[in-house]
C-alpha cells in the first residue's frame, strides 16, 4: 500500500543492473575529463582523497566517504598530486520505468559513512558475486547492489521527487492519488488522461515511461495490493474486499491468484499460519 508519497510509487519500479564491480588502487595519473556516461558510478574510498567535478560543482572526497556520480552528467575526476588513492567501486544503471533514477531524485554526490565495515562487507560481497560463475550470481549481484543503494539513500533522507525532473509531475502525482482513492470505481484510460489534461495516447506513453506498465495494469496492481492489506489486517469476507476494490468476486479471485499465486482465502490462511 502507498503511504501517500508519490516517490514510493516510482521506486516500486526501480531496476538495477551492475556493469562492473571491483577494488582498485589507482595510479597517480588516474583522471577523466568531461565524460558523459550512460551509467552511474559508485565509489567507497578506503585510502587517500581525490577530486571530482559534476557539472559545475567540485568535490574532494576522502577516505571513509561514498560517492555517486549520476548517469547523464558531465563528469571529471582525478587523483590529487602525491595522494595514494584506493577505492571499492562499481558502474551500474538505475532506472525507474524508462527514466534514470538520479533524474528523479536529488542526491548528494558525496556522503560520510559511519558504518564503514558494513559498506566494505557489501562491496566485497558484490565483487565476489560479480566474479562468480554460479547460475544465481546475477540475482545475488542485484540483491547486494540494492542493499548498497538503499544504504546510500537512507543516509540522505530523500523524501520527494526532484522538482522539474518529470514533465507535469504534479499532474501525474494527482492521477496516482486519484487511483488510490477510487479503486472501487470503473477507471478508464480516458478518465485518467482527462485528470491530467493529456490526450489518452500521450498519457499511456508517459505513464509507461514512468511506471513501466500501462495505466490499467497499474490500477489492477494497486487493487491487488489493497486487497492483500485488507486480507491481512481485517476479518472482512473475500466478497466484501472484492467489492471494496471494485471487482466482481469471481474475477477478483482469478486476478488475485494470477498476481500472488494463491486464492484470496489461501493467501490469508497461509500468511496467518506463518505468523
Amino acid at each position: 500500500m502507498s503511504d501517500g508519497n508519490p516517490l514510493r510509487n516510482y521506486l516500486d519500479n526501480l531496476y538495477l543492473k551492475v556493469l562492473v564491480a571491483t577494488y582498485s588502487r589507482v595510479p597517480h595519473d588516474w583522471q577523466r575529463k568531461n565524460e558523459l556516461a550512460e551509467f552511474c558510478r559508485m565509489y567507497f574510498i578506503t585510502e587517500g582523497s581525490g577530486w571530482v567535478k559534476v557539472g559545475k560543482r567540485e568535490f574532494t572526497p576522502q577516505s571513509g566517504q561514498m560517492v555517486i556520480l549520476p548517469a547523464g552528467s558531465n563528469i571529471s575526476f582525478s587523483t590529487i598530486a602525491g595522494e595514494r588513492f584506493s577505492k571499492y567501486w562499481c558502474h551500474f544503471t538505475a532506472t525507474v520505468g524508462e527514466m534514470n533514477l538520479f533524474k528523479l531524485v536529488a542526491l548528494p554526490v558525496v556522503i560520510d559513512i559511519h558504518d564503514k565495515s558494513r559498506v566494505i562487507s557489501l562491496f566485497q560481497k558484490l565483487i565476489s558475486h560479480y566474479n562468480s560463475h554460479e547460475v544465481t550470481s546475477v540475482l545475488s549481484v542485484q540483491s547486494v547492489m540494492l542493499e548498497l543503494l538503499v544504504y546510500y539513500l537512507s543516509q540522505t533522507r530523500i523524501c520527494d521527487i526532484q522538482e522539474g525532473s518529470i514533465p507535469s509531475a504534479h499532474k501525474m502525482n494527482s492521477v496516482i492519488s486519484y487511483i488510490e482513492q477510487h479503486l472501487a470505481e470503473d477507471l478508464s484510460v480516458e478518465q485518467l488522461a482527462g485528470l491530467a489534461h493529456f490526450h489518452p495516447n500521450y498519457f499511456i506513453r508517459m505513464f509507461k515511461t514512468l511506471f513501466g506498465m500501462p495505466p490499467i495494469h497499474y490500477v489492477n496492481r494497486m487493487r491487488m495490493e489493497s486487497a492483500k492489506h485488507l486480507l491481512l489486517t481485517t476479518n472482512r469476507s473475500v466478497s466484501s474486499i472484492a467489492e471494496e476494490i471494485g471487482l466482481q468476486l469471481y474475477y477478483f479471485s482469478r486476478v488475485f491468484k494470477k498476481h500472488s499465486g494463491f486464492t484470496p482465502s489461501e493467501f490469508r490462511g497461509l500468511v496467518r499460519v506463518e505468523k
